[in-house]
């Protein structure tokens, strides 16, 4: 299970609990704590099976772009066995001009996403 950081405290002990490991890739103040595409793709394995995003994000209240997650669809297409777990419970506390993209709504990626809301 990949899991950008930071995160929500109990993400990584929910991937333990269904005997998973947590793969927890850094993300930095200075990019708003939005997860680098370019990470997300090298830290991909034939093992990865689950990665978790949050937008508009609890902790950070970091709201990915459309353009970034575009990105990162274009990664989980090359990946067939790779579902994400879109955390979208907060897209209604977002300020601009900040925008909430469901990442389930862009191409290829309805079938591949769970969508908590």
């Amino acid at each position: 299970v990949i899991n950008p950081a930071p995160y929500w405290v109990s993400c990584p002990e929910m991937a333990r609990l269904a005997d998973a490991t947590p793969v927890i890739l850094p993300t930095l103040i200075s990019e708003n704590f939005i997860l680098d595409p370019k990470l997300l793709e090298s830290k991909i394995t034939e093992k990865s099976r689950l990665l978790i995003l949050s937008s508009p994000s609890n902790p950070t209240g970091s709201v990915y772009p459309k353009h970034i997650l575009e990105e990162i669809a274009k990664i989980i297409e090359k990946h067939p066995r790779l579902l994400v777990l879109s955390d979208e419970a907060y897209e209604h506390i977002i300020y601009a001009p900040a925008t909430h993209t469901c990442f389930a709504s862009l191409p290829g990626m309805r079938e591949r996403t769970l969508t908590i809301n």
